[in-house]
């Protein structure tokens, strides 16, 4: 095995400029002086260019809008280039009035009160508007008032992750300030066990998979209804990012595989059971040598907040990430249909290789799409195959000093960040798409470079996790834990450096992978 290197190699100009040939990009000179990083943790495969504007349209503005509310100065720029999302600099907090204990405190009543009900009013009139498309000039209006809806839905998924991301780094540093030892692994032990939407799916999905273990002995249509009656709860989810990927709903089979392919009772086998109790005793012990009360307080004061709004971090993902997402899909879907029917597309996805501005203004009477659709479809299918650089533009130095062996020859390891508590070993599989899941087996180790909500059924088939991306915080960790799956992130790389049926051993306590053979 050869010893493989940071995938960005910085150049010999003094000005650390990196603007790869094989990597064609447009960049203006004020662009040329930033430091550009690819968001690999939700684009992994090149954007469509529909996904890209919607994003645009609805994501960022509702980003824009809660930054605005909280006092935050944004000074992050967002750039699609070869359909792969970048973003230089980031967004800094200024002093800030509203992002406070008290708006915590009264976060779950909010959500619960406000926000959960507005977004449920909201995804069924959305529902309401999908029946509605059938003509193109009527449905251009409809698709209108879905994306202001859509756009909302992101405003307030941004009121809920900015405060509880945070509250929760306020809490880990004040922590530290007594215990200088403590991991964030120590910090999210206290947080297992707390239910939440995703947790609610895969038990109904299980619960599926133990009714009809027995080979599907029962009744063929009552499978088919069981799975019916699930999505519609649970369906409106994209097995990727974008836009055009597969939705459960739209395929019944996409359930049935997860039903068929789960272990039996590895729900109740794998799944957290800590209660608050258990909770309780390990705060406490954690701050046993603090002679303060006040400070005792102070701290199982903030632990109390972040226990109570802690199942909003998967909760508000279902509603808004993949159930509003999945509702605006499948109304371009339907413009996708109309397309059909008059022999402008092959198919209803190839809408999505079309841009907004072309959708919202062509003359459907005397228009080609079809070349538009081919050549959008022949470059992503080309960037798709290439691993993207992680930085672009004028790298910094510490880029630089991550320009170092990841895999260490010697000892046969790669190194990351723990997530998630526990050793384990197992033969690896590189899953980078929804298509690679069938070639997971009870016990393996999925190696990826992120994951998505609805990959969260596969987590009751995996031994462990191995991740290029994602933090602490991220979709990927948290449900790992309520797992008790040993899970490391940040692995630069590891989809290129492992292989299939690689022997290998994750310590999610060190954050390090061994190859065994």
């Amino acid at each position: 095995m050869n010893i493989i290197f940071f995938d960005i190699l910085m150049p010999d100009n003094p000005e650390n400029l990196f603007l790869p040939e094989w990597f064609p990009a447009n960049f203006s000179e004020d662009e040329k002086s930033l430091m550009w990083r690819w968001e690999s943790g939700h684009n992994i495969m090149p954007i469509t260019p529909l996904s890209s504007d919607i994003s645009a349209i609805s994501t960022s503005k509702g980003i824009d809008d809660a930054n605005s509310y909280f006092g935050l100065e944004t000074k992050s720029q967002k750039k699609i280039i070869n359909g792969y999302t970048y973003f230089a600099s980031n967004s800094q907090p200024n002093d800030n009035k509203k992002l406070n204990h008290s708006y915590c405190e009264n976060l779950d009543y909010k959500w619960k009160n406000d926000f959960l009900p507005k977004i449920i009013n909201d995804l069924e009139l959305m529902k309401q508007k999908l029946e509605s498309i059938h003509d193109w000039e009527l449905s251009k209006n409809i698709i209108n008032e879905m994306l202001e809806l859509n756009k909302n839905h992101w405003y307030i998924h941004m009121l809920i992750v900015i405060p509880l991301h945070q509250y929760t780094e306020e809490f880990f540093n004040y922590l530290k300030t007594f215990r200088p030892d403590l991991e964030l692994t120590d910090l999210y032990n206290l947080f297992k066990g707390i239910k939440n939407k995703t947790i609610e799916i895969d038990q109904n999905l299980y619960n599926l998979k133990i009714k009809y273990d027995s080979k599907y002995s029962l009744d063929k249509n009552e499978l088919l209804s069981d799975i019916e009656s699930f999505n519609k709860s649970y369906g409106y989810r994209l097995v990727g990012f974008d836009l055009s990927d597969e939705i459960w709903i739209n395929d019944p089979q996409i359930v049935f595989n997860l039903i068929k392919n789960l272990p039996i009772n590895v729900f109740k086998k794998k799944v957290s059971n800590v209660d608050d109790i258990e909770k309780v005793i390990e705060l406490d012990t954690i701050i046993s040598d603090i002679e303060s009360e006040n400070e005792k307080n102070q701290i199982k004061s903030m632990y109390s907040v972040l226990h109570k709004i802690w199942y909003l971090k998967e909760d508000h993902s279902f509603y808004i990430d993949q159930y509003s997402n999945a509702l605006i899909s499948l109304a371009f879907r339907k413009m996708g249909d109309i397309l059909v029917d008059k022999n402008l597309l092959k198919n209803n996805q190839d809408i999505f290789h079309l841009n907004f501005k072309l959708i919202m203004n062509m003359d459907i009477k005397n228009i080609n799409l079809q070349e538009i659709v081919n050549n959008s479809k022949n470059n992503r299918d080309y960037y798709k195959n290439l691993t993207p650089p992680k930085y672009l533009g004028k790298l910094n130095d510490q880029v630089e000093s991550m320009n170092d062996q990841i895999f260490f020859e010697s000892t046969k390891q790669l190194k990351g960040t723990s997530a998630s508590a526990g050793k384990i070993s197992g033969l690896a599989k590189i899953i980078r798409s929804f298509e690679d899941w069938d070639k997971l087996q009870e016990g393996d180790i999925m190696v990826c470079i992120s994951t998505n909500p609805s990959w969260t059924p596969l987590f009751g088939m995996v031994s462990g996790i191995i991740s290029e991306n994602g933090g602490t915080l991220s979709h990927t960790a948290i449900v790992a834990r309520e797992y008790e799956i040993p899970t490391i992130l940040d692995v630069n790389n590891a989809t290129e450096i492992i292989n299939d049926n690689d022997l290998i051993e994750i310590d999610g306590d060190t954050g390090i992978v061994t190859f065994i053979n």
